[in-house]
């Protein structure tokens, strides 16, 4: 773990002397004043420990250090000040979230001190949210895979969408896109409760009654519910149980909060896209389903929907093979339906092989059979990417 400490001040010639004391025991950086600081951040960051004067000109030690936890939430942030009084440390505690405030002269050893314990307490952190992140990781991975069992249709249509997800967040420069991915990769994961027989409707085009009409339009909520209560997913259940609203009811919203603003853009998007995958699968070219969604600005954001036509809704494959079960490995991607000796759908076209996948096809060959020989590309590391 890199652990970098990133000293701000307005005086030179203390900063110098944090250097000459502290630099043999740290990997220390040092700013002078918060607009550079900020920079060197935004560069050179993550920075495990951010300690700032309280007095500097532009903005005050409190308002520089809520803008770095802004940036980065596990970094750990002190105070060091010539004006110690209570209300100071008490606003630079509650307001900024300060670990531990300091005032001046502060000894070496002191600064020492404080920094050893700050690295420890980021440690913490940084393990915990690891350790949450893997276990996200292996919720959302255990999501899929049953998805991808119980409903091969749905899911590669989920991995479609979670393609242009990806990729039209890189367009509009999503910082943290982990939350409009993980919604598009379960934004089907309400169809779980749909009964088959309603299924087939939908995949078939079929026009369904009134009573299946309003069954179907609950999906989305029934996703959300499924996923809510996970630690961290509470943005992505926003997001998937908004997937179905009209662009006109988040025109008319009002935002108020940033991260309420970003989940109705992640909810947006996935309307956007979920039509567009809708109309291509049926057989429309990509500039015919673009033209319709432009025609019905009151249902899709038109600045999303001019960025459709940059998505990618192919991937060229260089090299492709027929192989038999055993023969499929991971890394390889369906160019075909996989289906068994019965005729149940087992893999959806398109799909990538996962560990899942592999032994849901080794029991099936093993019980029922399966229609072989299946043809699969092999993705190299450039294809793989643009799958993630």
């Amino acid at each position: 773990m890199d652990i970098k400490i990133l000293l701000v001040d307005d005086d030179a010639n203390i900063l110098n002397g944090y250097r000459r004391t502290l630099h043999k025991h740290f990997k220390l950086r040092t700013a002078l004043g918060a607009e550079l600081a900020l920079e060197t951040f935004k560069k050179e960051g993550p920075f495990a420990v951010v300690i700032s004067d309280m007095k500097m000109p532009v903005m005050t030690g409190i308002q520089f250090l809520k803008k770095i936890r802004e940036m980065d939430t596990n970094t750990v942030r002190m105070i060091i000040t010539g004006h110690a009084d209570l209300n100071s440390a008490m606003e630079a505690i509650n307001e900024g979230h300060i670990f531990r405030f300091l005032t001046k002269p502060c000894s070496p050893e002191t600064m020492a001190r404080s920094i050893e314990a700050a690295i420890t307490q980021y440690k913490m952190a940084t393990a915990e949210k690891i350790l949450l992140e893997e276990t996200l990781k292996k919720n959302i991975e255990v999501l899929t895979d049953i998805l991808g069992m119980v409903n091969p249709t749905a899911f590669g249509r989920a991995s479609r969408i979670h393609r242009y997800m990806v990729q039209i967040s890189k367009i509009i420069h999503v910082n943290d896109s982990w939350e409009f991915e993980t919604a598009a990769m379960l934004s089907q994961i309400g169809f779980l409760a749909l009964p088959p027989s309603l299924l087939d409707k939908v995949y078939s085009l079929e026009e369904m009654d009134a009573k299946e009409k309003k069954m179907f339009f609950e999906y989305p909520k029934i996703g959300a519910d499924l996923i809510r209560d996970i630690p961290r997913m509470e943005n992505v259940a926003k997001i998937i149980e908004l997937q179905l609203q009209d662009f006109q009811n988040f025109r008319s919203s009002q935002f108020s909060t940033e991260e309420e603003k970003l989940v109705h853009l992640g909810a947006q998007i996935l309307r956007c896209v979920l039509s567009f995958d809708e109309k291509v699968s049926r057989g429309l070219s990509q500039e015919a389903a673009i033209a319709i969604l432009k025609s019905k600005k009151y249902r899709y954001n038109p600045k999303i929907v001019a960025l459709l036509n940059q998505l990618k809704t192919d991937i060229n494959y260089k090299v492709t093979k027929k192989l038999s079960v055993n023969e499929l490995d991971k890394r390889m991607i369906t160019l075909q339906e996989i289906r068994s000796k019965d005729g149940l759908l087992l893999v959806a076209k398109s799909q990538e092989i996962t560990p899942a996948i592999l032994e849901r096809l080794t029991r099936f060959q093993k019980e029922i059979g399966v229609k072989e020989p299946i043809e699969v590309a092999l993705m190299d590391e450039e294809e793989v990417d643009e799958l993630k």
